[in-house]
């Protein structure tokens, strides 16, 4: 799914309610949303991650966090994790 396609579902659903991830696609087991992040890339193959998370890019922020360039991987594609 694009963040395109997650935008356009939104709007239906109320503001005030919490958002919980179904660990595989027959809701065996939920999580609650605990955050969204947008600075990783994944190697993807198939629906699923190959190698990763990566960094998009070596920021401060990250370095401050212990981050190195060997983070960085270019060939890696950018993504939005959504965090259980």
């Amino acid at each position: 799914m694009k963040v395109k396609e997650l935008i356009e579902e939104l709007p239906d659903c109320d503001p005030e309610e919490e958002v919980y991830l179904a660990a595989d696609p027959e809701g065996n087991v939920f999580r609650e949303l605990y955050g969204v992040d947008n600075e990783y890339a994944l190697e993807t193959g198939g629906g699923q991650f190959a190698d990763g998370p990566w960094l998009r890019e070596l920021t401060e922020r990250k370095k401050e966090l212990g981050y190195s360039k060997e983070d960085v991987h270019e060939d890696a594609e950018s993504v939005v994790i959504l965090w259980p």
